[in-house]
């Protein structure tokens, strides 16, 4: 992880922190982070990739909430049902494992 956002601007110390402890949780939870994407974790499921995202957007910096945003990009061929089932299977993952991550849900 780097402490910079997306945008090139610095992260503040005591923000980081909290930045990095999120991702060793979700390095614990099967995510990995992206060589080229710094602060940019996902997942492979066989349906697809689930991302969590400690970047921060123009809308809203990451030293402003350092929830990371949760989206995610299914085959195509993965129905709706089964979609929505594993969205929420992960969310109880994160959620509700030993030291949960507090999310903002994309999609």
């Amino acid at each position: 992880m780097i402490d910079m956002d997306k945008f090139g601007n610095k992260i503040f110390y005591s923000k980081f922190q909290i930045l990095l402890k999120q991702g060793n949780i979700l390095l614990n939870l099967g995510y990995f982070e992206r060589k080229n994407k710094p602060n940019l974790f996902f997942k492979h499921i066989p349906e697809g990739w689930f991302n969590a995202d400690m970047r921060g957007t123009a809308e809203v910096p990451i030293w402003e909430d350092t929830d990371p945003l949760f989206y995610w990009k299914f085959d195509d061929n993965v129905p709706f049902w089964k979609r929505r089932r594993l969205i929420e299977e992960e969310f109880h993952k994160l959620n509700f494992s030993k030291k949960s991550v507090p999310l903002l849900r994309g999609g």
